[in-house]
Formats: structure tokens, C-alpha cells, sequence
């Protein structure tokens, strides 16, 4: 809707000023629009995330998965044997004749990578800040991932089937990982979302 408000002299021309006032129905549509570009945004934002947390994790993973983590096995075996106090030889832990082997996978370094990839993936915080909270929240999980071993070497002495009880617990580990990461970074995970 055009309102022709006055007609002023410019340099000796005659200009007519006019006013234009939107209709209600054009407010709406530009209000939807932009509703949909924020949500797009949204929408863009969290996809590059999950990306970046995608790539980092998977190739941590195959990384881990390829090493030679054969000290870190040993060891794992020698406290989770000696505390359950079970015959071991390297990083086999010999159960009633059944044998229990530690592998990259039960080292926590998957988890740990997870954790990795969630702290990298995000903007926030600066890269002191996620140093710090990986070298927290990682030293948290190495512990957990002691116990966890230790807890599925006592049910499988109790008759309980081990890949089930390793599988059960590594699900519990993600959870406790993210709610770990959830704690630690509060604070940016809120900055993030005034953002969106």
C-alpha cells in the first residue's frame, strides 16, 4: 500500500515523497521467511557438528583399532587380573579355562575418542578450554574403563555371558561419556544454543 505523503522542491524539481506502508500479509510472509532461514540455520549448524564429530571419531577409531596398543593391553590385564584375582599370561586373562583377552577395544580409547570428537566438533570453548576438559574428562573415563573391565570379569566368573555384559557396559560407558561432556561443558553448550 503506497500513501503519497507531500511534494517538496529538489534542486528545482518537483519530488513526490511517498510512504510505503506493508500490508499485514507481506509482514507475515517476511516473518516466515526468516523464520525458515534461522531454522535452516539450525538445521546447518547442528549437521556440521554432527559431521565434524563424525569424521574425528571414525578416524580415531580406525587409528586406534591399527595400533600396536600391546603395553596397554599388558597392563590393562596385570590390574584388572590382579584385583579379581584371576591367573593371567600378557593380555589373556584365564577365567575358569575360559580365556578373557584384552584388546584395543577394551582399553577405553574408543570412548576416550568419542569424548575427543565431541570436545572438537563443537566451537566452543576456546582450544586451552578443550584441552583442559579432554585431559579431565579423559582421566575420568581411563578410571571408569578399570572398573568396567573389572565388573565384566566378576559376572563372567558368575556364569553371565561376556560379549553381552562387554557390549551392555560399553553403551553405558557412551552414556556416561556424554553426560561427562554434558557436565564439562555446560556452559558452551549454552552459548552455543543463544546462537541457534
Amino acid at each position: 500500500m503506497i500513501k503519497e505523503i507531500n511534494i517538496k522542491k529538489l534542486k528545482g524539481k518537483k519530488v513526490k515523497l511517498i510512504k510505503w506502508c506493508p500490508k499485514k500479509s507481506d509482514l507475515i510472509d517476511v516473518d516466515n521467511k526468516n523464520k525458515k532461514k534461522s531454522t535452516k540455520l539450525k538445521l546447518n549448524k547442528r549437521l556440521f557438528f554432527l559431521l565434524k564429530f563424525f569424521l574425528i571419531f571414525s578416524t580415531l577409531e580406525l587409528i586406534i583399532i591399527n595400533l600396536n596398543l600391546e603395553f596397554l593391553t599388558k597392563f590393562l590385564t596385570l590390574i584388572t587380573a590382579t584385583i579379581t584375582n584371576l591367573p593371567f599370561h600378557f593380555n589373556q586373562i584365564n577365567m575358569n579355562g575360559q580365556l578373557f583377552i584384552i584388546t584395543n577395544s577394551c582399553t577405553g580409547l574408543t570412548t576416550i575418542a568419542m569424548f575427543f570428537a565431541l570436545i572438537f566438533a563443537f566451537n566452543y570453548p576456546k582450544l586451552e578450554e578443550k584441552i583442559k576438559l579432554f585431559l579431565i574428562g579423559g582421566l575420568i573415563l581411563v578410571i571408569i574403563n578399570i572398573f568396567r573391565i573389572i565388573f565384566i570379569l566378576k559376572y563372567v566368573k558368575l556364569g553371565f555371558d561376556g560379549e553381552l555384559i562387554h557390549s551392555l557396559t560399553w553403551l553405558v560407558m557412551s552414556l556416561v561419556c556424554i553426560i561427562i561432556w554434558y557436565k564439562l561443558n555446560k556452559e558452551n553448550l549454552l552459548e552455543f544454543n543463544k546462537e541457534l
